[in-house]
């Protein structure tokens, strides 16, 4: 905020104690000494300082200040100026406790022997505020700047450079504080007044470009930003040579806005040339190097080279430690990013304690209410969310919204981030009502901050619509979505990789409609503009590839799909891996286009291949994050199981293998979240020997790692993709919030697919060996291994439910030998309404019993009339319901000879088939 001159303390120090001291000529010889020795320390210390050594510096001006308070006595102006000193280095050196006490002293202190309207008393109060500025304590910092600019223009008049600081100071507190349109006109004048006092060719007045620029910046505005920062690049080259501190900062300034536009090709040798210049100006050893480091390295993160990133991060936070030493902002800052790029890999155990230990020191250093610690919270909240913690995160983003809101009020962009990321964790769960509002919210307050005109705003429509979306309110989805393509193509041109992802969600919107003819000329544009701006190569070409192909399917416009679905695959296997979940969609997808067109022998064996990819993803993710989580999941799969259940009992009735196939996926699907969670990895935790149990986490960890790999990589054909992502926030400098999983480069992605895969097989094989119970419960469900369970004389009944434009049971029925069969059963609504009917007769004591013996027939009618036809003479049944069917008892029903069904059957109810593997231990 301002330099820092040398004071004139030897000259002033000798003079006043000549006046008050009539010794002799060897007192005033000592004095002298003493008072040059402090100024010889004073030299020393403000050359450290400057070379970013303030570890050094600070005991030659704790010296120096000793010496003159020793000789001066405590009430000494130069005291003032000593105290004033030593605490500009505690605050470099981020010992704001140890700075706040002589900030003060200096203060009160030019008060008494200055008095309160004196040039020395604005700079003391300006630099009291510059500390509250950097702990976050921006309501005490206004009062003391607002204090120092009216006495400095009272003092020295409106027409003065030290006003013109003053009025920057009070900017920068706006901008920290979110308050652009309050910061705006002070940059602004201040810029004019320095110009007409200074001129235009003045080190001052490119500091007040810069300024200027940098609210430009934040606020998106890219276009007015640049040439500001051109200008100020070049006034400091001509002023100051290209060999200067000044002229690092404004390439680096340059490379900020580059780096935020999303032209990394231009800000790259931008950062590096800011680099090599701190370096060659300043010595390896300075904080400006370290921020470089950190910038260069941020660079190369959100270009997904984390191999380039991760070094530099290191060597960052080595170099802040070494410099300004463990316990100060800067380390808890490069903690956050060095976990930032950990989380963006998928390793978590290695991100968490990075971003605590960086919310425990800001906590320590700066305070438990700083704004700085509103950041730390939702940055760990994020990762407790990929992690599917969602309790967790949400108690994280509601303390970090109301620590924001109460720090820096309503109306501030961290406030919109805040509450878009909770947005995002209600989204995830299903809880669209109330994520609705937050993203109302966010949209209306960024639009009021940032302007009409704004990357963030398009962001807001974006997400907001992906909402409507969801819940199927596609009238009120399409405006949010064209106004997000319209904003996208104007800010950042019409061939960009985003417009692309806007094409692309207002054409699944109009895809959901009905509305294909508006559809398709949008999915072909987006598959265009991925192929020239991305590459052929891509998975988002990939994910263009397979939208068109499924609009074609929906069209039945079957020969142009094929070639589509068959490209996607291929596309698919060759840059996710063969296991990824989007190779099983492709299967699906193409199965589904086999199995309209009649050829079932194709249709089976791609749908086989499919399940088979998402059996073993579905044991990844049933480790991975929490019971919602798991259930979300399975959701995302149930397609395919609607699609076996349909392709069989629908088209192929009298397949075996298309029988074998659906029971098998019912098998491995139904009641599987709470059989994972009631018996199997509790129960395994339990029996496991301490090194056997070790074992299991790290397996559990390394899945849950392969689970967010594959959906750091997701292509869901299904919604709108996000423009960018619900809690993406706009950068400035080292403090780069977290933005949620982008698409890691393919090279990369594989390199780590593969030692993860390897790294769980690994100890899986280990684990299998030490304990049978997990190699059993590990083992992949199959048909036969079910079937030699089952006794002589007794059947398997499962019933499910299954979608086939409505809601629909089906039964299946396995006996000891045999292939399997099954039989649709009818609409949910109707069943149930049976179901309805016969609970409250029997709930109700008085029900005659004529009236109940009917209505338990008429759900017989409905359910067991179908399944008799297949069980023939067995009479032991193993019964697994699904859904309301779990509450009646079966027993109760009456078939055809107006007989209790307990009468004639023995049942034993089972959560699904899979029982008989545990029950068989």
């Amino acid at each position: 905020m301002r330099a820092v001159p040398v004071p004139p303390w030897g000259q002033t120090g000798i003079a006043q104690a000549q006046e008050s001291s009539p010794s002799t000529e060897s007192r005033e010889s000592v004095i002298k000494r003493k008072l040059a020795e402090a100024s010889r320390l004073v030299k020393q210390a403000l050359e450290l300082y400057e070379q970013g050594k303030y570890l050094e510096a600070i005991p030659l001006g704790e010296r120096a200040l000793g010496i003159r308070q020793q000789v001066l006595g405590p009430e000494h102006r130069d005291v003032a100026e000593s105290l004033n000193y030593l605490g500009e280095l505690y605050l470099h050196q981020g010992r704001y406790s140890d700075a706040e006490p002589l900030y003060q002293q200096a203060l009160q202190l030019r008060k008494q022997l200055l008095g309160p309207d004196h040039r020395d008393v604005a700079e003391s109060l300006n630099n009291l505020a510059e500390l509250y500025l950097h702990q976050g304590r921006y309501q005490e910092a206004e009062p003391l700047l607002q204090q120092a600019l009216q006495l400095r223009k009272r003092l020295l008049g409106e027409e003065h450079p030290q006003v013109a600081l003053s009025l920057n100071n009070l900017a920068e507190l706006y901008l920290h504080q979110g308050r652009y349109q309050e910061a705006k006109p002070l940059f602004q004048q201040a810029l004019k007044l320095r110009k007409r006092l200074l001129g235009p060719d003045h080190r001052d007045v490119a500091e007040s470009l810069k300024n200027l620029a940098l609210l430009y910046l934040n606020q998106g505005r890219y276009q007015e930003a640049k040439p500001l920062f051109q200008q100020a690049l070049k006034l400091r080259k001509r002023l100051l040579g290209a060999e200067h501190p000044d002229v690092a900062e404004s390439l680096n300034n340059l490379a900020l806005l580059y780096f935020n536009q999303g032209q990394y090709q231009e800000a790259e040798p931008l950062f590096q040339q800011a680099l090599k210049l701190r370096k060659r100006l300043l010595g390896k050893e300075h904080p400006h190097v370290a921020t470089s480091l950190n910038n260069l390295a941020l660079l190369y993160f959100n270009q997904g080279q984390y191999q380039e990133a991760e070094p530099l991060l290191q060597q960052a936070l080595e170099l802040t430690k070494r410099l300004l030493g463990e316990e100060h902002p800067h380390v808890a800052t490069s903690l956050n990013n060095l976990a930032l790029l950990y989380f963006n890999q998928g390793q978590y155990q290695e991100a968490e304690p990075l971003f605590q230990q960086a919310l425990e020191l800001n906590k320590r250093l700066l305070g438990e209410e700083n704004p700085q610690v509103a950041l730390n919270l939702n940055n760990l909240a994020l990762l407790y969310f990929n992690q599917g913690r969602y309790q967790e995160a949400e108690t994280l983003l509601q303390q970090a919204l109301e620590l924001t809101k109460r720090l820096l009020g309503e109306e501030n962009p961290q406030v919109a981030l805040s509450l878009n990321n909770l947005a995002l964790v209600y989204f995830n769960q299903g809880r669209y009502q109330e994520a609705e509002p937050l993203l109302q919210q966010t949209l209306e307050l960024t639009k009021r901050l940032l302007g009409e005109e704004h990357p963030q705003v398009a962001l807001s429509l974006n997400n907001l619509a992906l909402v409507y979306f969801n819940q199927g309110r596609y009238q009120e989805a399409e405006p949010l979505l064209q106004q997000t393509l319209e904003l996208t193509k104007r800010l950042l041109g019409e061939e960009h990789p985003q417009v692309a992802l806007s094409l692309n969600n207002l054409a699944l919107l109009y895809l959901n409609q009905g509305r294909d003819q508006e559809a398709e000329p949008l999915f072909q544009q987006a598959l265009e503009l991925n192929k020239r701006l991305l590459g052929e190569e891509h998975p988002q070409v990939a994910l263009s590839l397979n939208n068109l192909a499924f609009l074609y399917l929906n069209q039945g416009r079957y020969q142009e799909a094929e070639p589509l679905l068959q490209q996607t695959l291929e596309l698919t296997k060759r840059l996710l891996g063969e296991e990824h979940p989007q190779v099983a969609l492709s299967l699906n997808n193409l199965a589904l286009l086999y199995h309209t067109q009649g050829k079932i022998s194709r249709a089976l064996e791609l749908l086989e291949q499919g399940l088979e990819v998402e059996e073993r993803n579905l044991h990844s993710n049933l480790v991975a994050g929490s019971e919602p989580q798991k259930r979300k999941y399975l959701d995302t799969i149930s397609g395919s199981t609607n699609t076996v259940i349909s392709l069989h009992l629908n088209t192929a009735p009298n397949n075996p293998r298309a029988a074998r196939l659906a029971l098998t996926t019912v098998l491995r699907r139904k009641g599987r979240v709470l059989d994972f969670i009631t018996n199997s990895q509790q129960i395994l935790g339990q029996q496991l020997d301490p090194e056997s149990q070790k074992l299991l986490e790290d397996l559990n960890a390394t899945r849950t790692q392969l689970a967010n790999l594959f959906y750091s990589q997701s292509l869901d054909p299904k919604s709108p993709k996000l423009l960018d992502d619900l809690n993406s926030n706009p950068t400035q400098g080292a403090n780069l919030i977290y933005k949620r999983l982008p698409n890691l480069p393919l090279k990369y992605y594989q390199q780590r697919l593969n030692y993860l895969s390897e790294q769980a097989n690994q100890l899986e094989d280990k684990i299998s060996r030490r304990s049978p119970d997990f190699r059993t419960a590990n083992q992949a469900v199959t048909l036969e291994a079910i079937q030699t369970l089952i006794p002589a004389n007794t059947a398997l009944v499962e019933l499910v439910k299954y979608q086939r434009g409505s809601p629909r049971y089906a039964a299946y029925v396995l006996h000891s030998q045999g292939d399997p069969q099954g039989i649709d059963l009818g609409e949910v609504k109707l069943i149930e309404k049976e179901l309805e009917l016969f609970r409250l007769s029997i709930q109700d004591k008085d029900t005659p019993t004529a009236q109940l013996k009917q209505a338990a027939r008429q759900v017989d009618q409905r359910l067991m009339d179908p399944v008799r036809q297949l069980l023939g003479s067995t009479r032991q049944i193993l019964l697994s319901p699904e859904g309301e069917l779990n509450l009646i008892p079966f027993e109760a029903l009456v078939d055809q000879q107006q007989q209790y069904l307990v009468e004639n059957y023995r049942f034993t109810y089972l959560t699904s088939g899979r029982d008989l593997l545990r029950l068989s231990q």
